[in-house]
């Protein structure tokens, strides 16, 4: 699509955000976050299954990613060799964009693991792309695998068709755009409505699982039902305004546990298509050359400083799922 040629055109920057992972309102509303649980983090650590590989910089995580870039995306995790480590390259890691001596190299560098870096990773390989993705924490998925993993979607996705409800891309852009406050992003906004079906579908293709469940209770389900009122739909003015959709999809998995599913399923099928993932890496600072042109990352991995080139571009996408 056009953000992928343009990623891929030269370097460049894209900040990217998971948008559709929590509902605009409820940002705007003021109501607390819930904090990350110290257990479910644990928990997490347990019950993954990627695989980690030793190297002379520590854990790495190899694998990842191919298809068109959708804008709201997602991704994953596979094999060491070919990610470009530049063996004793002496120097300054801070001077690497002038001198071009870097510890790493890859086409495009993604920074964040969560479900927004992983989708740009994995359709930035699909377009032929050597991926580097960089994770500050010690395993792939970020905030994502520790959130619901509820999508926004509507316009008449599958799961919405198969369970009967009626909805609209005219009606679900409305709702958003009514719900936004002051000066929404109309054009943002239309163009995550109009690609919400093939968003949903991507997910599918990618082995997120959704059951053909609804439930009309508000807030997340602690059930395994994966459709239910995410936003004030059914809220004044809105229900007045615009006729009320459910279009919170989440895995259809009990204990509100849907982040972790959504992120196991895109890691495995970002692994099969080889995006590389380097664990336990803090970027510091982009690295521009004298040109002004953006090159690559300062990284502090293992107590170590490094550089990472980027080829062609990186993309920002360590925002978490609640800055959008």
């Amino acid at each position: 699509m056009t953000f992928l040629r343009r990623l891929l055109d030269g370097s460049c920057v894209q900040k990217t955000g998971c948008a559709g992972f929590h509902d605009l309102k409820k940002r705007q509303s003021g109501l607390p976050y819930p904090k990350q649980n110290i257990s479910m983090i644990r928990l997490i650590r347990r019950l993954r299954s990627i695989p980690v590989a030793e190297n002379r910089f520590g854990e790495l995580v190899a694998g990842l990613g191919r298809r068109r870039f959708l804008a709201a995306g997602l991704a994953g995790v596979a094999g060491v060799a070919g990610i470009g480590l530049l063996a004793g390259r002496p120097g300054d890691p801070e001077q690497a964009a002038q001198t071009g001596n870097w510890d790493w190299r890859a086409d495009v560098v993604v920074i964040g693991s969560g479900g927004a870096g992983m989708a740009a990773a994995i359709e930035a390989r699909r377009a032929g792309a050597d991926v580097l993705v960089l994770e500050s924490l010690a395993m792939p998925g970020g905030s994502s695998s520790l959130s619901g993993g509820v999508c926004y979607l509507g316009g008449g996705t599958a799961l919405q068709r198969a369970l009967n409800v009626n909805d609209s891309t005219e009606a679900m852009y409305e709702y958003i755009r009514n719900a936004s406050g002051l000066h929404p992003h109309e054009d943002k906004i239309q163009a995550y409505c109009e690609g919400s079906v093939e968003h949903f579908d991507w997910l599918v293709k990618q082995g997120v699982s959704y059951r053909r469940s609804f439930t009309a209770a508000k807030g997340l389900p602690p059930g395994n039902e994966s459709l239910y009122y995410s936003g004030n739909e059914q809220g004044w003015p809105y229900r007045e305004q615009i006729r009320p959709a459910p279009r919170g999809h989440v895995p259809g998995l009990r204990g509100q546990t849907g982040g972790r599913h959504l992120m196991a399923a895109l890691s495995q099928s970002a692994r099969k298509l080889g995006v590389k993932v380097l664990l336990s890496a803090r970027c510091e600072r982009l690295l521009l050359h004298r040109d002004g042109r953006l090159r690559g990352v300062l990284v502090t991995h293992t107590g170590r400083r490094i550089s990472v080139g980027a080829r062609r571009a990186v993309v920002l996408a360590s925002g978490g799922f609640i800055h959008n």
